[in-house]
């Protein structure tokens, strides 16, 4: 709850997709994509919310992937050794196949306190490890919030919990603003693929426009006009030419295998 709330004071309306199972392992129980694991089942479940809500009206975006969990890949120590290669994959899936974004933000963390984790610290050290290869997730601690038994937390470290939740998507946020500024400053000066698009003044207006710099790349592979507009705070793009063309906000346009697709 103190995510959500942290995320609704800075103006987005978030829905929470949580799925979880206790003391599951992200090796034998999650398993690879398309082993028919919990992975599977987890992002079925999304993929059918997501379009429930799109029937009653909703504009749906996937702005981050939560992965808190490590406790039991840790029990085993081969499991403990595969589990940077497993938590490498389950991201890049999720990342091209689910979410559709290549730098879809990911923030990982682990009870670093666990006996197993604490035994097999090689969990917490792969975490790191994914996270200094990818500047698109970062890792999230756990240490200092209070216990109630030796697995879950109190109340009060749930909402602390929550909270850094928030800051750290906040962060990767505030990262993707900084990346664009510049360089969506350049193209509404030099226009895109050849075709003219308002100018962008500030890099706050200009990194609203752009989330991800895959979708960046693809804007400037663009074969046909791609042109910008701001209406009541919210960026708009038009794919093409003409009335024919509908505008469509800016952060729900993303790549496809046919150029920039916008819902």
């Amino acid at each position: 709850m103190s995510f959500a709330r942290a995320l609704t004071e800075k103006g987005y309306q978030p829905a929470i997709f949580k799925f979880t199972q206790g003391g599951s392992s992200l090796e034998s129980r999650w398993e690879k994509p398309g082993n028919g694991g919990l992975y599977d089942q987890m992002t079925k479940t999304l993929e059918l919310a997501i379009r429930k809500l799109r029937a009653d009206g909703h504009q749906v975006r996937i702005w981050a992937l939560i992965w808190i969990q490590g406790e039991a890949d840790a029990v085993f120590p081969g499991s403990a050794a595969r589990y940077e290669e497993n938590l490498d994959a389950l991201v890049r899936h999720f990342r091209q196949r689910i979410a559709h974004q290549d730098s879809l933000p990911v923030i990982l963390g682990v009870d670093e306190k666990n006996p197993y984790v604490v035994r097999r610290p090689i969990i917490v050290e792969a975490q790191k490890n994914l996270c200094a290869r990818d500047k698109h997730m970062i890792r999230t601690s756990m240490l200092g919030l209070k216990k109630k038994d030796r697995t879950h937390l109190k109340p009060s470290a749930l909402v602390k919990h929550g909270e850094r939740l928030a800051d750290a998507f906040f962060t990767l946020d505030s990262e993707l603003h900084e990346c664009f500024g510049e360089s969506l400053r350049a193209i509404g000066d030099f226009g895109i693929a050849g075709h003219p698009v308002a100018t962008l003044s500030d890099g706050d207006h200009a990194a609203a426009l752009v989330k991800t710099p895959t979708v960046l790349e693809q804007i400037r592979d663009q074969k046909r006009p791609v042109h910008h507009r701001r209406e009541a705070h919210l960026d708009l793009l038009q794919l093409g030419n003409g009335s024919q063309s509908a505008w469509k906000p800016a952060v729900l346009c993303a790549p496809s295998q046919n150029g920039l697709f916008c819902e």
